[in-house]
């Protein structure tokens, strides 16, 4: 099983975890030692350091998990793995600063023990849900439980668990 990982590792960081699929502004990406300014279908790969400037970049990733950042915000991509004929994987995202949205994927929705989303000061649970994250220049971090829509149209609420140093809160309220 170690190989498989290692293998489904290297085939994502040569194709990528996602791509840029709109944008109002060029981002930048740091990839190693690399800056590169995204264009809409830039490759997004494991270990990519997110910067928007001054606009908006949204990013959907192999299994359908969508990420949108606003002006001047900061992602690192710290892991992401995704077998497409199991529809398993992992997902690792950090924000680093400023308000990303988050749209779980087939990751989430098949095992959502897979997914991490941190900040500074928290970390998220995901339930299969939508949420935004909003990170303080402080490391500050707020969240917000977002109604979603499934692939028939239909809106519902899921959760997401949010927990530092302090405990765990359960947010299960839309707008919550």
């Amino acid at each position: 099983i170690p190989i498989l990982l290692l293998l489904l590792v290297t085939v994502t960081n040569l194709y990528g975890a996602g791509k840029v699929v709109k944008q109002t502004q060029p981002a930048q990406i740091m990839r190693g030692t690399e800056k590169l300014l995204t264009e809409v279908n830039a490759s997004v790969k494991m270990f990519d350091q997110i910067e928007t400037l001054n606009g908006t970049i949204n990013i959907v990733f192999e299994d359908d998990t969508k990420v949108s950042l606003s002006k001047y915000s900061k992602l690192v991509v710290d892991e992401y793995v995704y077998d497409s004929n199991k529809k398993v994987g992992k997902v690792s995202l950090k924000g680093r600063l400023g308000t990303l949205r988050y749209t779980s994927g087939k990751i989430a929705k098949n095992n959502r023990k897979n997914v991490k989303i941190t900040s500074p000061t928290a970390s998220v649970s995901v339930r299969g849900t939508d949420f935004t994250m909003t990170v303080e220049p402080t490391g500050k971090t707020t969240f917000q439980l977002l109604p979603s829509i499934d692939a028939n149209g239909n809106t519902y609420t899921g959760s997401i668990a949010v927990s530092n140093s302090s405990g765990v809160v359960v947010l299960n309220q839309a707008f919550e």
